[in-house]
């Protein structure tokens, strides 16, 4: 995958934990993106990119090894690539739930993609 005058790669790579019996739900392929620069200024073309669309759906709330768990699934409804996606988790009144622990943050999405 290329994106951008600089270009973002992707690079897969074999998970130590890989097997048919793995508590983690992508054991097996690791994949990183990283925006690739010459000099620190490359990396305002990412305040560049165009604004895309995405949309989440989350689980209902579920207790796993004493701990309030919730899956959310984001998806890139754009058309564009989206650059590090970060959530973050609030309440019903719209304040942060801290602390709070992510398997995936600051993720790329590209257009039409769910990580």
């Amino acid at each position: 995958m290329l994106v951008g005058a600089f270009g973002a790669e992707s690079f897969a790579a074999s998970a130590p934990e890989a097997g048919p019996n793995s508590p983690h739900p992508r054991a097996g392929l690791a994949e990183n993106t990283y925006w690739r620069y010459d000099k620190a200024e490359q990396l305002r073309a990412l305040n560049d990119l165009p604004s895309t669309r995405l949309s989440t759906s989350s689980s209902t709330v579920r207790v796993v090894d004493g701990r309030n768990t919730v899956t959310t699934t984001v998806r890139n409804q754009g058309r564009t690539v989206a650059a590090l996606v970060r959530l973050a988790v609030r309440d019903k009144s719209g304040e942060r739930v801290l602390p709070a622990r992510y398997d995936d943050n600051y993720f790329w999405l590209l257009p039409g993609g769910d990580p």
